[in-house]
């Protein structure tokens, strides 16, 4: 799925949809499957944000690297995720 945009920031690089995890919410008493892992930066912000989003590409969590390397190489490690 194309997408330009997440949470206000140009999308860069993301991943197939999959199964990445999960977030569990126990104030809710829900758990919230990680669909999607997204490289992101916000305009005039020289960060690199790693996203973890659902299914309709609501963030669940973040994570912010200096540069687009690390924030790949952490999508990896983390969710063992290839990004396109």
């Amino acid at each position: 799925m194309k997408r330009e945009f997440i949470d206000g920031a140009k999308v860069i690089k993301l991943s197939k949809r999959g199964l990445y995890g999960n977030v569990d919410f126990k104030s809710e008493m829900k758990v919230v499957k990680i669909e999607y892992i997204a490289i992101c930066q916000y305009e005039n912000d020289d960060d690199y944000y790693l996203f973890a989003c659902d299914a309709n590409f609501n963030v669940l969590g973040d994570s912010v690297y200096d540069n687009y390397e690390n924030a790949k190489k952490a999508a990896k490690i983390n969710y063992e995720a290839d990004l396109y």
